[in-house]
């Protein structure tokens, strides 16, 4: 199918065009020089979309990836036949992908804390563009960011601050990350999988209030944000409610005895 036909399918903005355009052009250069090609950081919605793409064309070698498993800003990696999808996780240095590990200097660093907003306003503040930064991850007065290796000198050299504390920056190419998220386990029944029934149900509001959020673009599901109260929620979806937080669909368990379905979910703190 001609590339212009397939970019104007399954972009919804001007920004996703020339998104979906880099991609297929990505996937094409790995093919014809077979070398691993990447892209910049994709958010959530973007992945779903790149994923939906790439999957149309009958692209078989490429994984979406972020430095680590379950990584939400993740990199389309197109690899070749000496190169697999394995062999990028178990080195993410293939996908071009860097560790950089900020910690507060200060004598006071064991009171030092900052916020994943700390680290990301002191990343803009340098010029950094979002599309070279993955996934941040804050505790105490110790950053890991997961970045592209192109800036990993960078930041090196000129991340010397973040919120009002001095940092000292090293740079990695491994990093054993462990996400931490704390969350409540939590299981329902509902009449359908309706997305405002799920809604509904996880985030414990009124069934009106769902549809509502819904129709006025407040909930995303797997990034995406969604109008249609209607959609059909599935195991393993990301539901996203603005001011409310985010959930993942854990399992669908079957029908009660009075026919309504049962499902786990997990809710973040």
């Amino acid at each position: 199918m001609d590339k212009t036909v397939l970019v104007e399918r399954y972009a919804s903005s001007s920004e996703q065009k020339i998104l979906l355009s880099h991609l297929l052009d990505l996937m094409l250069r790995s093919s014809n020089r077979n070398i691993v090609t990447v892209s910049g950081f994709l958010s959530e919605a973007e992945a779903v979309v790149a994923d939906r793409l790439l999957s149309a064309v009958g692209c078989k070698q490429y994984v979406l990836f972020g430095g680590y498993p379950e990584a939400e800003r993740r990199c389309a990696v197109f690899f070749t036949d000496y190169c697999d999808a394995d062999s990028i996780s178990a080195m993410p240095a293939l996908a071009e992908l860097s560790f950089v590990e900020a910690k507060v200097s200060r004598f006071d660093a064991a009171q030092a804390s900052f916020s994943h907003r700390d680290v990301l306003g002191a990343l803009m503040g340098l010029g950094i563009e979002r599309d070279v930064i993955g996934d941040i991850f804050t505790e105490g007065g110790t950053a890991v960011i997961v970045v592209k290796t192109s800036i990993a000198g960078f930041l090196r050299e000129h991340l010397t601050k973040i919120g009002r504390y001095s940092v000292d920056v090293t740079a990695k190419e491994l990093c054993d990350i462990k996400p931490s998220r704390d969350f409540e386990e939590g299981h329902d029944t509902v009449a359908s999988m309706r997305l405002d029934a799920v809604v509904a149900a996880v985030f414990k509001t009124s069934r009106g209030t769902a549809v509502e959020a819904v129709e006025t673009g407040l909930v995303a599901v797997n990034g995406v944000v969604t109008e249609k109260i209607d959609d059909t929620v599935k195991e393993g979806d990301k539901i996203a409610f603005r001011g409310k937080g985010k959930a993942v669909i854990d399992g669908i368990d079957g029908v009660s005895r009075k026919g309504r379905l049962r499902f786990r979910f997990r809710r973040y703190l």
